[in-house]
């Protein structure tokens, strides 16, 4: 129990606006929603090799890949704040949603931090099947 408290302060704590703020660019809703919406489309924003978007609401948010196949037809894309679902999600004012992610030769389902604009418009997660 100790661990866990000490594990979840450490996590808030480096999750803070404060931890490197100066790096990350801050994103708005508004950006957040623009840059979600380009992965519903065929024209993909580029991602950074870490994944790191930038921060909202002081928070990293983070573009999270997964490819299945030797052609890449098969890429799903989940936005999500680099925090833990549970307790931690809620505290940074984020959702838990649920996305498909792919292994070698499974499909997977995943839990994430999303951002709460991003959940209630349906906008964290793409697949091949959402492409238009």
């Amino acid at each position: 129990m100790i661990r866990r408290s000490l594990w979840t302060a450490a996590t808030l704590l480096a999750a803070t606006p404060f931890a490197n703020a100066a790096v990350l660019p801050s994103l708005s809703d508004a950006d957040l929603i623009a840059f979600a919406q380009k992965f519903h489309t065929r024209d993909w924003p580029e991602t950074p090799d870490d994944g790191v978007i930038g921060r909202h609401h002081g928070f990293k948010v983070m573009v999270g890949k997964w490819c299945a196949g030797d052609d890449g037809c098969f890429v799903n894309y989940v936005i999500h704040y680099d925090v833990r679902p549970g307790a931690d999600c809620i505290t940074v004012g984020g959702h838990d949603a649920d996305a498909q992610t792919y292994g070698t030769v499974v499909v997977m389902t995943d839990r994430f931090c999303v951002p709460r604009v991003l959940y209630d418009q349906s906008l964290y997660a793409r697949h091949p099947s959402d492409m238009n």
